[in-house]
């Protein structure tokens, strides 16, 4: 951010405003790498989660299926069935008929009818160039006598969303191999998991080939060195997962090995780099007082990882005992970017299973495991008939945050009895993922996902720090006096800086009332009582002392953390132009015009609401070194308001 013509006075507030901002910043950057965290001893692996002030799982609410589906699902219980979360539908086939429940309107039922009976079913995207563009997915659809595929259409509207269905002729027969498990990628390739144990993969185009159909199925047979030796040697695949970017597949074997397939930079390619083995030595070697043999060692679940979630590894195989083993696909010192080929799979961590909340019952074994962006479900059998368990673990961020990467790897865990059988749970899609949530506003979304059992759907919501707080401001009465040993019990766990932030973004929040499914996921309003409170809260708790030199108020380092997190994407390019220099020329810019006037919109109620409570911050008349910093935060303030207003008359 370049300076216009400023007095002397002002120009020292500003200086002193941005080393305010980035001493401040050290919070966010301490903030580790989850595989940072590994190397740390942690004095707890797992914490319950703390009443109902600190608390990541929360049940939403529950939604029961429409009448004819439970009754068809209690005659196949174990009939295909799952939840499609990017069309807003659970589904479930019974013989020959696919039922789709809209959950996020009417619970409408739809009923469709194949030829044959219906062994899987999956959503994937669908290939560039082959569909028109109002084709937003493809349905897979696998019977006992061939696999299909189907083209949708998911138009949204403002009062829900319109699902259409088409007829697209392509087909391959299914060769007596019964399809029950898909991957897609990004790239639009289908792989398959068959009844034979072996790994197939679903290829379609627009136009037929002179050696080809339009619709295909094609085997993938190992291609390691001296495979032809051992044909008959047949090690099932059992499972299968892909990178996020769709460059890299994962497949578990019966024998508790994984392969490691490059699938290209462009993701056509079908690459074999390795196949790991000697996993349970690994696991030994590495956690030796584990009691593993080859007996109880099984692999249920395998789930690749994203970049965002951590760079160390790439992989997460669990167990049916919910240990976790990570792996990265990159040997020492050789990954110079996240899109390069992966050359080995090696293991880096083992975590051990999460211990019992209930002393009286604990699944020895758990039938399911689900994992998505450092969250983890794990499902068993519960104490009483027709009732299952669902153990969530999450990381704590509190932790993270205030000790980085010594703090070791601390989960935050609770465990939670629904009714009837677990048939699924998948996420919502609900924006990119931020795994510091500490840095995520009250615009952004909150993370849902959705359970679906014989019995119906449950929305488990995974609160963030500011969802936490929004619900504790909503919950009590005008006074938070009355419920104070909550409030410090979040503010300690957090940290008095970043709590105190979280208040300052909730002061300048401007609810949304978009929501990826508003049925279900409809957020907390933020409320003028809501306001009175965080200002309740900034006055109180926010006089606690930050551990920052120069150790001001919390109140005055949540500021400068808020500030800095607000600005910092118009920081590091100039929003103020020279008109001597460049005539009429939009300068080079770090965000987009809107992004450029929602900043400027908050820093305006941020102004208004220091100006507001000047009681608090002594901004206008400082007698103190903090009321002077608070006065040159707020001079950055008015400055940064002022080159945004100047920068965007200049753009067109």
């Amino acid at each position: 951010m370049s300076e216009t013509s400023l007095s002397e006075s002002d120009s020292k507030a500003i200086v002193n405003a941005f080393e305010a901002l980035d001493t401040r910043a050290v919070l966010d950057r301490r903030f580790p790498d989850i595989g940072d965290a590994f190397a740390a001893p942690s004095d707890n692996d797992y914490l319950k989660a703390a009443g109902t002030a600190v608390l990541p799982i929360v049940v939403r609410q529950s939604l029961p299926l429409p009448k004819i589906a439970y009754e068809q699902i209690r005659l196949k219980p174990n009939s295909p069935s799952g939840i499609l979360p990017e069309i807003n539908r659970a589904y479930f086939a019974i013989g020959k008929r696919l039922y789709f429940v809209d959950y996020s309107q009417s619970n409408e039922l739809q009923v469709f009818e194949e030829s044959s009976e219906i062994v899987g079913i999956e959503l994937v995207k669908p290939k560039p160039d082959v569909f028109s563009k109002e084709i937003t997915h493809v349905l897979v659809i696998a019977t006992v006598d061939e696999i299909k595929i189907v083209p949708v259409s998911l138009k949204k509207t403002d009062t829900g969303n319109t699902l259409s269905l088409y007829s697209s002729g392509l087909t391959t027969p299914s060769g007596n191999v019964h399809m029950t498990s898909f991957v897609g990628t990004p790239f639009g390739r289908i792989f398959m998991l068959g009844n034979d144990g072996n790994l197939w993969e679903l290829i379609y185009k627009s136009t037929e080939g002179w050696f080809n159909r339009k619709c295909y199925k094609q085997l993938h047979q190992p291609t390691t060195s001296f495979s032809f030796l051992f044909m008959s040697l047949h090690d099932p695949c059992v499972a299968i997962s892909a990178s996020t970017d769709g460059r890299v597949l994962y497949q578990l074997h019966q024998s508790s090995s994984i392969q490691v397939t490059y699938l290209g930079e462009d993701g056509q390619s079908f690459i074999t780099k390795t196949k790991k083995s000697n996993i349970l030595q690994d696991v030994h070697n590495s956690c030796p007082q584990l009691p593993l043999n080859s007996e109880n060692f099984k692999f249920i679940a395998l789930y690749a990882t994203s970049p965002e979630e951590s760079t160390k590894y790439q992989l997460i195989a669990i167990t049916s005992d919910g240990c976790r083993l990570y792996f990265t696909h990159f040997k020492s010192s050789t990954q110079l970017t996240k899109t390069d080929p992966p050359d080995t799979l090696e293991l880096i961590h083992v975590r051990r299973p999460p211990p019992s909340l209930n002393p009286q019952f604990y699944p020895t074994v758990f039938k399911k495991a689900i994992y998505k962006d450092s969250t983890m479900f794990l499902v068993g059998t519960g104490a009483d008939e027709g009732k299952e368990i669902i153990m969530s673990t999450s990381p704590d961020i509190g932790k993270l945050a205030n000790l980085g990467a010594r703090s070791g790897l601390t989960e935050l865990m609770d465990q939670l009895e629904v009714q009837g059988k677990v048939f699924s749970i998948v996420e919502i899609p609900s924006g990119p993922f931020e795994l510091n949530e500490l840095l995520t506003d009250s615009k952004s979304h909150s993370r849902y996902f959705l359970v679906l059992t014989s019995l119906g759907l449950t929305v488990l919501k995974k609160q963030r720090p500011i969802d936490m707080l929004k619900r504790l401001l909503s919950s009590v009465g005008k006074d938070v006096r009355a419920r104070a040993d909550e409030y410090e019990t979040f503010f300690a766990h957090f940290g008095p800086a970043s709590s105190s932030a979280l208040c300052y973004e909730l002061a300048c929040s401007e609810f949304s009332n978009w929501s990826p499914c508003p049925q279900l996921t409809a957020d907390i309003p933020v409320t003028g009582d809501m306001i009175m409170r965080v200002t309740d809260l900034l006055e109180t708790l926010g006089q606690t002392p930050s551990p920052i030199p120069p150790s001001f108020s919390s109140r005055h380092d949540g500021l400068a953390l808020y500030l800095g997190r607000l600005i910092k994407p118009v920081r590091t390019h100039p929003l103020v132009v020279d008109s001597h220099n460049i005539k009429n020329k939009p300068s080079k810019r770090a965000a987009t015009r809107e992004e450029l006037v929602a900043i400027q919109r908050t820093l305006l109620r941020l102004k208004a609401y220091i100006d507001q409570n000047a009681s608090i911050f002594h901004h206008l008349t400082p007698r103190t070194n903090e009321d002077q910093s608070i006065y040159s935060l707020y001079k950055l303030i008015e400055l940064t308001n002022e080159s945004i207003t100047d920068i965007v008359k200049r753009l067109p």
